[in-house]
């Protein structure tokens, strides 16, 4: 599962490129930011003047606060006749007038708290590892799997087919951007992301030396699997970047 930042990262990309943002990633990063919005909510509500400090605006008035990259860059404020409709979509949060609570209710109050068990705790869920030797591709001429097919992307008409799948895979990706794919890590191999900058050296489990990556500009594209997993996985990174792409087997002559 993608981080707050690593989803503004991927943000960026797609502004970068002036292209348009995906609706998936703007509800992802919309339900991540949402409990941080609450939080900061609760905060300025405990520290925001109770009453206007500026007795003349009697009606009612927005105030907005604007921070960029966590530093206060400008305050907005202006007087209301309706609730504006903007303030349907960000987070709101009532402030009431609570009566005052002495220190003896306070105290009888904690007694009946109990902490919550670990168990209870939100369980954040790790990519999943993929074992070696059952994704690597060897065939009885100690050559990788060079069975082709193609990669049809629907809305660009563009067509990708190489003589065999690693290639065909490689080029896909490259299309699609490698740093743009470089984000997609709901799958790793054996520690590596599909797209990363780190270059894996070590042997099989067999002891066998296997180029496991494709090095492309500076990236590497982990390539040593098989054909059904090199074709879920674009089917799996198209959906991340939302790109429609139909995967088509070539039937061996």
């Amino acid at each position: 599962m993608a981080t707050l930042e690593e989803l503004y990262k991927l943000r960026k990309i797609f502004r970068d490129y002036e292209a348009p943002i995906p609706e998936k990633l703007k509800q992802e990063i919309r339900e991540k930011e949402t409990p941080y919005l609450k939080e900061l909510n609760e905060k300025y509500s405990s520290i925001a003047p109770k009453d206007l400090p500026v007795k003349e605006l009697s009606e009612k008035v927005l105030i907005s606060l604007k921070y960029d990259g966590g530093e206060l860059k400008a305050v907005f404020s202006c007087g209301l006749e309706d609730e504006p409709l903007f303030l349907d979509d960000m987070i709101k949060s009532e402030v009431i007038d609570e009566p005052e609570t002495s220190d003896e209710e306070i105290e009888e109050e904690g007694e009946g708290i109990e902490k919550k068990d670990d168990e209870d705790s939100e369980e954040i869920s790790e990519p999943e590892e993929i074992d070696e030797d059952e994704y690597i591709t060897i065939t009885r001429s100690g050559k990788g799997d060079t069975t082709p097919f193609k990669v049809i992307f629907l809305d660009e008409g563009k067509t990708i087919i190489e003589k065999n799948a690693i290639i065909t895979m490689v080029e896909t990706l490259k299309y699609m951007g490698l740093e743009r794919v470089s984000h997609y890590k709901d799958f790793s191999y054996c520690g590596y992301p599909l797209v990363g900058k780190e270059k894996r050296l070590d042997l099989s489990k067999k002891g066998k030396k296997v180029e496991w990556q494709k090095e492309v500009d500076g990236w590497f594209i982990y390539a040593q699997l098989t054909n059904d997993v090199k074709k879920s996985e674009i089917e799996k990174v198209a959906k991340f970047l939302d790109i429609r792409v139909k995967v088509v087997d070539i039937p061996k002559i």
